[in-house]
């Protein structure tokens, strides 16, 4: 998958190691994954919270954040609309 609008991570990095690290795996696996479905999603991250529409939120570990991505399956194509604290809302 192509992932676009990375740069909106750069406001989580360097807070935390252990998060830096997380980040690093997680665009790792996202550019790796060939997902065809969200049923791919959710069998790789199975935590991951679908909004519908192909819009996905993952919560970043460790736990605070949440980044919103935008997955278009017939292109292969990821963007990050949004990164957001971790809330009531968005934990469900």
């Amino acid at each position: 998958m192509h992932l676009l609008g990375r740069d909106t991570l750069n406001g989580l990095q360097k807070q935390n190691e252990m998060l830096d690290k997380w980040l690093a795996a997680w665009v790792c696996e996202f550019i790796h994954a060939r997902w065809w479905c969200s049923a791919d999603i959710l069998n790789q991250f199975p935590k991951v919270k679908e909004r519908g529409d192909g819009l996905f939120l993952f919560q970043t570990d460790p736990k605070g954040y949440c980044i919103e991505v935008q997955i278009l399956f017939p292109q292969g194509i990821g963007l990050i609309t949004a990164l957001t604290e971790l809330t009531e809302d968005n934990n469900e």
